[in-house]
Protein backbone atom coordinates (compact mmCIF):
# COMPACT_ATOMS: atom_id res chain seq x y z
CA UNK A 1 0.00 0.00 0.00
CA UNK A 2 1.28 3.31 -1.12
CA UNK A 3 1.94 5.37 1.90
CA UNK A 4 2.55 9.52 2.54
CA UNK A 5 3.18 10.96 5.67
CA UNK A 6 2.47 14.49 6.29
CA UNK A 7 3.47 16.80 8.91
CA UNK A 8 3.37 20.20 10.57
CA UNK A 9 6.34 21.07 12.58
CA UNK A 10 7.61 24.57 13.98
CA UNK A 11 10.63 23.36 15.72
CA UNK A 12 12.21 20.31 13.47
CA UNK A 13 11.16 17.80 16.04
CA UNK A 14 8.07 15.94 14.06
CA UNK A 15 9.91 16.13 11.23
CA UNK A 16 12.42 14.28 12.29
CA UNK A 17 10.15 11.70 13.88
CA UNK A 18 8.60 11.36 10.04
CA UNK A 19 11.60 11.34 8.37
CA UNK A 20 12.84 8.37 10.70
CA UNK A 21 9.57 6.39 10.01
CA UNK A 22 10.02 6.94 6.51
CA UNK A 23 12.90 4.64 6.55
CA UNK A 24 10.86 2.09 7.70
CA UNK A 25 7.76 2.60 5.37
CA UNK A 26 9.69 3.68 2.05
CA UNK A 27 6.93 6.65 2.06
CA UNK A 28 6.50 9.72 0.60
CA UNK A 29 7.34 12.36 3.18
CA UNK A 30 5.71 16.37 3.35
CA UNK A 31 5.74 19.26 5.39
CA UNK A 32 2.35 20.87 5.21
CA UNK A 33 2.66 23.80 2.98
CA UNK A 34 1.79 26.62 4.99
CA UNK A 35 0.88 29.91 3.76
CA UNK A 36 2.99 31.67 6.31
CA UNK A 37 4.57 29.98 8.60
CA UNK A 38 4.54 30.41 12.20
CA UNK A 39 7.90 31.91 14.50
CA UNK A 40 8.42 30.47 17.74
CA UNK A 41 6.95 33.67 18.95
CA UNK A 42 3.42 34.44 16.95
CA UNK A 43 2.81 30.34 17.41
CA UNK A 44 3.07 31.38 21.43
CA UNK A 45 1.01 33.96 20.66
CA UNK A 46 -1.29 33.21 18.28
CA UNK A 47 -0.74 29.70 17.41
CA UNK A 48 -1.77 28.13 20.22
CA UNK A 49 -4.79 30.39 20.28
CA UNK A 50 -5.45 29.07 17.00
CA UNK A 51 -5.13 25.76 17.94
CA UNK A 52 -7.58 26.18 20.97
CA UNK A 53 -10.23 27.24 19.41
CA UNK A 54 -9.95 24.76 16.66
CA UNK A 55 -9.19 27.29 14.13
CA UNK A 56 -6.81 26.19 10.77
CA UNK A 57 -4.15 28.07 9.18
CA UNK A 58 -4.25 28.28 5.05
CA UNK A 59 -2.26 26.29 3.34
CA UNK A 60 -0.94 26.41 -0.03
CA UNK A 61 -1.88 23.04 -2.25
CA UNK A 62 -0.49 20.14 -2.09
CA UNK A 63 2.31 19.21 -4.99
CA UNK A 64 0.97 15.53 -4.64
CA UNK A 65 -2.27 13.86 -4.95
CA UNK A 66 -3.70 12.44 -2.02
CA UNK A 67 -6.09 10.45 -3.37
CA UNK A 68 -3.09 8.60 -5.14
CA UNK A 69 -1.90 7.03 -1.60
CA UNK A 70 -3.92 3.92 0.81
CA UNK A 71 -2.43 5.18 3.71
CA UNK A 72 -1.58 8.31 5.61
CA UNK A 73 0.07 8.84 8.50
CA UNK A 74 -0.61 12.58 9.78
CA UNK A 75 1.79 14.35 12.07
CA UNK A 76 1.29 17.10 14.28
CA UNK A 77 3.24 19.03 17.56
CA UNK A 78 0.52 19.39 20.33
CA UNK A 79 0.40 22.76 20.90
CA UNK A 80 -2.16 23.46 23.74
CA UNK A 81 -3.40 19.96 24.35
CA UNK A 82 -4.16 19.78 20.68
CA UNK A 83 -3.39 19.32 16.54
CA UNK A 84 -1.30 22.94 15.22
CA UNK A 85 -3.92 24.73 12.61
CA UNK A 86 -1.98 23.50 9.94
CA UNK A 87 -2.99 19.97 10.58
CA UNK A 88 -6.75 20.56 11.15
CA UNK A 89 -6.51 22.70 8.33
CA UNK A 90 -5.50 19.51 5.80
CA UNK A 91 -7.94 17.58 7.96
CA UNK A 92 -10.81 19.98 7.21
CA UNK A 93 -9.74 20.61 3.30
CA UNK A 94 -8.97 16.80 1.96
CA UNK A 95 -11.35 14.47 1.21
CA UNK A 96 -9.60 11.50 3.09
CA UNK A 97 -12.63 8.83 1.98
CA UNK A 98 -10.68 5.00 1.41
CA UNK A 99 -7.75 6.05 3.12
CA UNK A 100 -6.51 4.47 6.15
CA UNK A 101 -5.11 7.25 8.80
CA UNK A 102 -2.66 6.67 11.68
CA UNK A 103 -1.88 9.91 13.31
CA UNK A 104 0.66 10.78 15.28
CA UNK A 105 1.16 13.41 17.90
CA UNK A 106 4.73 14.39 19.13
CA UNK A 107 4.66 16.56 22.58
CA UNK A 108 6.90 17.54 25.61
CA UNK A 109 4.57 17.93 28.53
CA UNK A 110 1.02 17.06 28.49
CA UNK A 111 -1.02 15.66 25.26
CA UNK A 112 -4.07 16.95 26.06
CA UNK A 113 -7.26 16.06 24.35
CA UNK A 114 -4.77 16.19 21.00
CA UNK A 115 -5.72 12.42 20.54
CA UNK A 116 -9.62 12.58 20.49
CA UNK A 117 -9.55 16.01 18.53
CA UNK A 118 -7.24 14.48 15.97
CA UNK A 119 -9.61 11.32 15.73
CA UNK A 120 -12.47 13.16 15.08
CA UNK A 121 -11.25 15.88 12.31
CA UNK A 122 -9.80 12.35 10.07
CA UNK A 123 -13.42 11.00 10.64
CA UNK A 124 -15.19 14.26 9.71
CA UNK A 125 -12.76 14.32 6.53
CA UNK A 126 -13.74 10.36 6.01
CA UNK A 127 -10.68 8.57 6.66
CA UNK A 128 -10.25 5.63 8.68
CA UNK A 129 -8.78 6.38 11.80
CA UNK A 130 -6.58 3.26 12.08
CA UNK A 131 -4.77 4.67 15.61
CA UNK A 132 -4.27 7.77 16.78
CA UNK A 133 -0.27 7.39 19.00
CA UNK A 134 1.34 10.24 21.03
CA UNK A 135 5.24 10.40 21.18
CA UNK A 136 6.91 11.79 24.00
CA UNK A 137 9.69 13.89 22.98
CA UNK A 138 12.81 14.05 24.84
CA UNK A 139 16.06 14.94 24.43
CA UNK A 140 17.43 10.50 24.53
CA UNK A 141 14.56 9.96 22.07
CA UNK A 142 15.71 12.73 19.50
CA UNK A 143 19.30 12.23 19.86
CA UNK A 144 19.00 8.57 18.99
CA UNK A 145 16.66 8.82 15.96
CA UNK A 146 18.72 11.65 14.58
CA UNK A 147 21.88 9.73 15.18
CA UNK A 148 20.25 6.88 13.10
CA UNK A 149 20.45 4.73 16.14
CA UNK A 150 16.53 3.79 16.84
CA UNK A 151 14.26 3.01 14.24
CA UNK A 152 10.32 3.97 14.53
CA UNK A 153 8.11 1.03 13.02
CA UNK A 154 3.99 1.43 11.88
CA UNK A 155 1.90 -1.29 12.77
CA UNK A 156 -1.07 -1.78 11.38
CA UNK A 157 -3.39 -2.17 14.55
CA UNK A 158 -1.66 -0.05 16.95
CA UNK A 159 0.12 2.95 14.89
CA UNK A 160 3.73 4.29 15.40
CA UNK A 161 6.01 1.79 17.64
CA UNK A 162 8.89 2.93 19.39
CA UNK A 163 11.51 0.71 20.41
CA UNK A 164 11.30 -0.73 24.17
CA UNK A 165 14.89 1.08 25.03
CA UNK A 166 13.52 4.54 23.69
CA UNK A 167 9.60 4.57 24.88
Amino acid sequence: MKTLILYDTLTGNTRVICENLQKSLFADTVQLPVRRKYTRLSAYLSGVAAALQGRGRALLPLAEDVSAYGRIVLASPVWAGRPTPAVTEFLRTYDLRGRTVHGVLCYERDAGIAAERLRQLIEQAGGRCASVVRVRRTAALMERLQADQAQLLLDPERGVLLPDSIA
